[in-house]
């Protein structure tokens, strides 16, 4: 058995890193690719205690399940910071 050092990151470090892929714009930025990382980013808010809500990057485009309803930014909970 090895033993391998464990790395961690902060969940404000995760949180900033993933808020900034869904503002992405690129063509590599699919709204099944934006759902992926709003999914991972709520169950790690939610498991930490840490869920504030979330704000649409544009209000002109926010319908259910399209790119515009993924690109959205998390909020920070002050705890973090």
């Amino acid at each position: 058995m090895s033993n391998k050092s464990r790395k961690t990151t902060s969940v404000l470090a995760m949180l900033n890193r993933m808020n900034t892929q869904l503002a992405r714009t690129d063509e590599f930025m699919t709204k099944d690719f934006k759902k992926g990382i709003c999914c991972a980013i709520e169950m790690i808010l939610h498991e930490t205690n840490n869920y504030m809500g979330y704000r649409y990057i544009s209000i002109n485009d926010m319908e259910h399940d399209t790119l515009g309803h993924y690109s959205r930014c998390y909020f920070v909970n002050r705890a973090l910071k």
